[in-house]
């Protein structure tokens, strides 16, 4: 701290011991409690459905075997297989188990969780990808999405489970999935008579979207983003020209300068074969999380992001619709001369984000009111000249850290924004009221590791 503390303004090493009161820790108990608690309440919930099928089915005369139950998250999938080691397909008695039977799986999972259900082909094992084969029976490539939480598949001799296995993926967020195989002669009983609020009801069909869009020339959608760019306040625009593969996908490094940057990629429509629709994420060379990313349905892909240093940066793209040129255009805001680097790398990008993101003021000068904290919340007594008029941010020190809050209270007056994500940094405008001498500023920055850093700047004097 001796070497930052010789830099133009005061500098102060925040801690938390002002709030970590007996009221917060009742509350972190009792929010803990909330989260440990909820999510065994859902859980019993699903089991009790689970179960209440189980016994309705087995009371008529139904082989019932409940599998392991999945926990899964977005994008994941799992491959059951409903055989034992010993080539019996379920836990069931063979002595009991109708000579010609159907093969009912049934899937559950809460309300309002989505997921999909598909028998796999034979040969496949657990974790690998289940494509749809035209070879295959018409039962066998039928996949199963979930309604009300409920996905069932049924083998009555057509083949469609005849691999013995079914792969169940995920497409909310995250959820368990019970899993029920029953073997029978008879109808059973259905669903929705046992668990009724599974009931579904009608569902109307789906409409017609129609064509895609035409997409205009990619010049014109260029010179676009360039005239956005230009009317946020981007001191410079450049391009650069990519190719695509076959696949429409392609890479690019690119030696960036410090600063705020808006790269757009842009792939011409003509000639493609498949309907463009540019994905892309940039990240530093050797950083494993991007700096942004873009899923968006959009035609074209945009990147907002901060650099603390001048870096190389690479950029992936897909989505071009085939072999093709792709634009790349980088426009650039400088990062603001007061911004200090001595901080390092990050949390000058972060500071530098902070104040892009919120159009602050342009700072020209070093700031006059520094301070370096710890996780957790902190609050500083910050000095202020009545009725002047101020610039505050924080940024964490340290990539990975979790999201974050900046607060300043001046007089009557509250001021807050959040730093939801990377780089981490959040910024507010203030003036003090004539009076106000002190301002209090509460950083709460999440995470267990990294430190935080506050600056403030002089905005000038307000009208009194």
């Amino acid at each position: 701290m001796s070497g930052a503390a010789r830099r133009p303004g005061a500098v102060r090493c925040g801690g938390s011991s002002g709030v970590h009161d007996l009221g917060a820790q009742v509350l972190g108990l009792v929010i803990w409690a909330t989260v440990m608690v909820t999510p065994a309440i859902a859980r019993a919930d699903l089991m009790g459905d689970a179960q209440a099928l189980v016994a309705a089915w087995s009371e008529s005369g139904v082989v019932v075997t409940r599998l392991t139950t999945l926990f899964l998250s977005h994008s994941d999938g799992r491959t059951v297989s409903l055989f034992h080691r010993d080539g019996r397909m379920g836990s069931f008695d063979a002595a009991r188990a109708p000579a010609k039977r159907c093969v009912t799986i049934v899937a559950l999972a809460e309300r309002q969780i989505r997921f999909s259900l598909v028998p796999a082909r034979p040969g496949v094992g657990a974790g690998e990808a289940l494509a749809d084969s035209p070879a295959q029976p018409t039962g066998a490539r039928r996949t199963v999405q979930s309604q009300a939480g409920v996905a069932v598949l049924r083998d009555c001799g057509d083949g469609g489970l005849s691999s013995g296995r079914v792969r169940v993926a995920m497409d909310s967020p995250r959820g368990a999935v019970e899993l029920l195989v029953a073997y029978h002669q008879v109808p059973l009983v259905p669903l929705v008579i046992t668990l009724p609020e599974r009931a579904q009801g009608p569902v109307a069909p789906g409409g017609e979207v129609g064509e895609p869009l035409s997409l205009a020339p990619v010049a014109e959608r260029e010179a676009r983003a360039r005239r956005a760019a230009l009317a946020d306040g981007a001191k410079l625009v450049v391009r650069v020209v990519a190719k695509a593969s076959e696949r429409g996908a392609g890479s690019a490094v690119l030696n960036l300068t410090r600063g705020c940057h808006r790269l757009t990629v842009l792939a011409d429509q003509a000639g493609s074969s498949q309907p463009v629709d540019i994905d892309a994420d940039v990240r530093l060379e050797d950083d494993a999380e991007p700096l942004r990313r873009d899923r968006s349905h959009a035609p074209d892909a945009r990147l907002d992001f901060c650099l603390g240093t001048k870096a190389k940066v690479w950029l992936r793209f897909m989505g071009a619709g085939g072999p093709t040129k792709v634009t790349v255009q980088d426009a650039f805001w400088p990062m603001p001369a007061g911004v200090p680097t001595y901080w390092g790398a990050t949390a000058g990008a972060g500071l530098g984000w902070a104040l892009h993101r919120r159009r602050a003021p342009p700072v020209t000068e070093g700031p006059v009111f520094q301070a370096l904290g710890p996780p957790g919340i902190t609050t500083l007594p910050v000095p202020v000249e009545p009725g002047g008029c101020y610039l505050a941010a924080f940024a964490a020190m340290r990539d990975q850290a979790g999201p974050g809050r900046l607060t300043v209270q001046a007089g009557a007056q509250g001021y807050h924004d959040d730093a939801n994500e990377e780089p981490r940094g959040a910024a507010v405008s203030f003036c003090a009221p004539v009076g106000a001498p002190i301002a209090r500023a509460q950083v709460d920055l999440r995470g267990s590791g990294g430190f935080w850093v506050f600056a403030l700047w002089s905005l000038g004097g307000a009208a009194r």
